[in-house]
């Protein structure tokens, strides 16, 4: 987590306002929607991300804001 938390700002505020790919592993996802919700600690293990899914995360340009739009998101079905 302590290398996750700088590199979500550096990309808030290196592309402002700009659409960003990160493609990272299942527990990289976890922790950032942990991060972005606040959740304490506990929840990181309460969390399950779908493969091949996308999960989508707003960083607001005006204060940094990071805002989880979509969790896991698929467009298939098993």
């Amino acid at each position: 987590v302590a290398r996750i938390v700088p590199e979500l700002d550096q990309i808030g505020e290196k592309y402002p306002g700009k659409k960003v790919l990160v493609v990272t592993h299942n527990i990289v996802i976890r922790a950032l929607s942990k991060i972005v919700t606040d959740a304490p600690m506990e929840s990181f293990f309460h969390i399950d991300v779908a493969p091949c899914s996308i999960t989508t995360i707003n960083i607001y340009p005006s204060d940094g804001l990071q805002v989880l739009l979509g969790f896991s998101e698929r467009s298939y079905r098993d």
